[in-house]
């Protein structure tokens, strides 16, 4: 599964005991090199960096299988284990054929917190987003070389980095399944099933100091007050645009909003 570790089983036991000094592994895919361990030396090839390895004392047992963590969808292939001693020719231990199957999570973000998607893949990829209830399927943005195009929905809320997606301000209409997939293949990379809950925040003032709450987007909304041990809420205001409307009794002249945040003068 995409993300996980695993390990390609090769079998050295032919060549257990034999000096480290004299001892040459290599994984490779594809005329690729995965892995090289060169009379004790340890080499990663482009694209697996930090993520193979081969235990030293694994290698003394004559084992010679790979670790490979964090598992991409670009890993699934075929790879290949050969064993060279001195200067003999390198000896093949064996292929292995590694299928990587789709990753699925849930994650609860709060209200205006940004969301992080994994991508899991070094190939090009689209990433969709199914809401809540729907049954189609809308475009979120696809990677490419490293380079993020949003669609026109998602804009400026979309940006990336290196195997790793992020779309900011959730909102509740961000909530629902978001997918990675193949942009060639169009194979399921992940899906993240995405709750957005109320955001929460504790806050201990002064008597006599004024209330500052940011009202987190940009949309029409209503805040009420519930009084502590109260379980009826009263009315505050209505914020749109920047504007407060229907202020609530004692609370007119108290209650302004200035680039989405709410101010309540003591």
């Amino acid at each position: 599964r995409v993300g996980d570790s695993v390990t390609l089983p090769c079998d050295g036991s032919a060549y257990r005991g034999t000096p480290i000094e004299q001892t040459y592994i290599k994984w490779e895919t594809d005329e690729i090199p995965v892995y090289e361990f060169i009379y004790g030396n340890s080499t990663p090839g482009p694209g697996f960096e930090n993520r193979t390895e081969i235990p030293l004392e694994k290698i003394q047992l004559g084992d010679f299988s790979l670790i490979l963590n964090h598992t991409l969808s670009s890993d699934q292939r075929f790879y290949r284990c050969s064993h060279q001693r001195g200067s003999e020719r390198g000896s093949s231990l064996g292929r292995v054929n590694l299928t990587v199957t789709g990753h699925e999570e849930s994650s609860s973000v709060s209200y205006g917190q940004p969301l992080s998607l994994r991508l899991y893949s070094r190939a090009a990829v689209t990433v969709r987003f199914n809401p809540a209830g729907a049954g189609a399927s809308l475009p979120v943005c696809a990677v490419e070389g490293g380079t993020v195009t949003p669609d026109p929905a998602y804009g400026p809320r979309v940006s990336g980095q290196e195997q790793e997606v992020t779309l900011s301000a959730l909102t509740f209409t961000d909530q629902g399944s978001y997918t990675v997939l193949d942009s060639q293949s169009r194979k399921t990379i992940s899906t993240v099933n995405v709750t957005v809950t109320a955001h929460s925040d504790a806050l201990t003032l002064p008597s006599g100091t004024d209330l500052c709450v940011s009202l987190l987007t940009a949309e029409p909304v209503e805040v009420l007050f519930a009084p502590v041990g109260d379980q009826t809420s009263v009315p505050v205001c209505a914020v749109e645009r920047d504007t407060v409307f229907r202020p609530g009794p004692g609370y007119q002249p108290r209650v302004s909003v200035q680039n989405g945040s709410l101010t309540l003068r003591s």
